[in-house]
């Protein structure tokens, strides 16, 4: 059996573009932070579970990002979800701290 993960590209106003795999870690986040501040659920608000997932995962990565979500939001400029891809141990697409 082939475990998969959602991929995520983003374009920034500055320009810079990103493409990764959000790990499970992302999408606990997001339900941890949707049920304290009294967000919807992610079926619920798809884009922007997904536009906090790609920013929390882009701010596990050293040196890529370490500002608020709020700030993440006036910087991301498009975000678009290309599917599942195959997991593999020690992808580099995979952000870690």
């Amino acid at each position: 059996m082939a475990l998969k993960a959602p991929r995520i590209n983003l374009l920034m106003t500055d320009g810079a573009e990103h493409s990764i795999k959000l790990p499970l870690k992302a999408q606990l986040q997001y339900g941890r932070t949707a049920r304290a501040r009294r967000w919807p659920t992610a079926q619920e608000a798809p884009d922007q579970a997904m536009a906090f997932m790609a920013w929390y995962a882009l701010t596990q990565i050293d040196g890529v990002y370490d500002f608020p979500f709020e700030e993440f939001e006036d910087r991301c400029e498009w975000l678009e979800e290309q599917g599942e891809e195959d997991l593999t141990e020690g992808d580099e697409d995979f952000p870690t701290k």
